[in-house]
């Protein structure tokens, strides 16, 4: 009997080109070579098999069983992690948070208009770091 344990892995996937030709004949497998992949986790979970022979039977149970996991649970995490998605996914998680934690520390301690300056400044910190030059944030990664 094989069994796997659950883990996480990260994916970050710069694409180096499209196969246009691929893509024409049916090949739908180029549509991930159109954008870039960056800090998807995801987490595979645990799989157990039994009366599997072969490496190639073992490894096809493991992964038909993980791709199903991932198209069914996870795979808000790629639209997340999307190259033009990414900085929308953190500016609108920003607001929340703007909106959110003062609401939340309000209710637990009173001190809104410091909690408000506190959400602003993460707020403004997380914008100018997404509003950064591309260019640069390849740079520093």
């Amino acid at each position: 009997m094989f069994e796997v344990l659950p883990f996480n892995i990260r994916v970050d996937y710069l694409p180096r080109r499209v196969d246009i030709a691929a893509l024409k004949a049916g090949n739908f497998a180029e549509l991930v070579n159109l954008v870039q992949w960056k800090g998807i986790e995801l987490q595979l979970k645990h799989v157990k098999a039994a009366g599997v022979h072969g490496l190639s039977s073992f490894s096809r149970i493991f992964m038909n069983e993980w791709l199903h996991d991932i198209v069914q649970n996870q795979l808000f995490k790629f639209v997340q992690g999307a190259g033009p998605i990414r900085p929308l996914h953190a500016m609108g998680s920003g607001v929340a948070k703007l909106v959110v934690s003062p609401a939340q520390h309000y209710l637990k301690q009173k001190q809104f208009m410091n909690e408000v300056r506190k959400s602003f400044k993460r707020f403004s910190s997380m914008y100018r770091r997404e509003k950064r030059d591309p260019k640069q944030q390849q740079q520093q990664t």
